[in-house]
């Protein structure tokens, strides 16, 4: 559970702490001309279930190497037993797309 009240006291004095005096001042004129919004204790604030899927993905992809071994492994393997081909076609089309 997450109290709102404790939320937006944190909001207010990193706002508050991260201004010069100037503007602190103008902020507060400012937030008493406002109407002020009552707090209800026990207010929860629930996660959807879409940002705890998002999150599962962004674990899973964060689990994924950037680098494939078992390819890097073939090629080495190809390089050194001679039987690596290299298409100048394939490798002309790829450099003109960096052009």
């Amino acid at each position: 559970m997450v109290d709102m009240k404790t939320i937006n006291n944190q909001l207010n004095q990193a706002r508050v702490g991260s201004r010069p005096s100037s503007s602190v001042a103008r902020d507060s004129a400012a937030e008493s001309a406002r109407p002020e919004v009552p707090s209800v204790a026990g207010t929860q604030v629930t996660v959807t279930d879409t940002v705890n899927m998002l999150r599962q993905i962004e674990e899973q992809i964060a689990k994924v190497p950037v680098m494939d071994n078992e390819r890097v492994v073939a090629l080495r393997e190809s390089i050194r037993n001679g039987t690596f081909k290299i298409d100048p076609r394939k490798t002309a089309e790829k450099l003109l797309a960096f052009a």
